[in-house]
This record gives structure tokens, sequence and C-alpha cells, in this order.
């Protein structure tokens, strides 16, 4: 369980850490929605664009660790305690490569 949560906090420092040295190359407004003709008619702004995904990642680290000490029913959480920090640790690098796709995506514009 500590390599997990190891592991999970590197990943949450790496995706700040990229998004860090994404931020001075990506535009002042990203595109984040298209409609179904692949038109764009949503944007953030800069900040929001490159932070949003670890922040989002970071709020979700801190309900994965609230959600096992709120439960009335903390056994069942005990019980299938490995599958429950295996699906932390899977969720947690599928956003974090998400994201990195993210700024990726238009420094090679």
């Amino acid at each position: 369980m500590r390599k997990v949560t190891a592991a999970i906090t590197g990943l949450v420092l790496l995706s700040f850490i990229l998004s860090i040295y994404f931020y001075p190359q990506v535009p002042d407004q990203m595109a984040t929605h298209w409609d179904s003709q692949g038109e764009v008619n949503g944007y953030m702004s800069k900040f929001w664009g490159t932070f949003f995904m670890p922040l989002l990642i970071t709020g979700l680290v801190i309900l994965f660790l609230v959600i096992p000490k709120i439960d009335p029913r903390k056994e069942n959480i005990e019980m299938f305690r490995k599958h429950y920090e295996g699906f932390r640790l899977v969720l947690i690098i599928f956003l974090v490569l998400v994201h990195l796709h993210i700024p990726v995506s238009y420094t090679h514009l």
C-alpha cells in the first residue's frame, strides 16, 4: 500500500511539473470543446488549460484517501483493499497520460 501511495504522489508531482514545463509553450486560449462538426465552441484560459488536470487529480487523490475513513462499513473496503489501491493507481496513471496529451498536442501545432 505504501508503494501505491508513493507512486501516486510521484504521479501528482509529475503532472504539476508537466504543467509548469509546458505553460510558456501553450496559447493564451486553449480549445476545450468541439461541436459535432468538429468546430471549436469552448475555450479555457492558459492557466486552467494547463493546471485543471493536476488539480483534478489532486482532488481525486484526496477523495480516495478520505473514502475509507468516512465509509460506515470500513471492513468492506478492507476486504478488497488491494483492488481499491490498484484502481486508484490505474485511474491516476490514466489521468496523467490524458494530461500529458493536452499540452503536447498544443506544442506540436
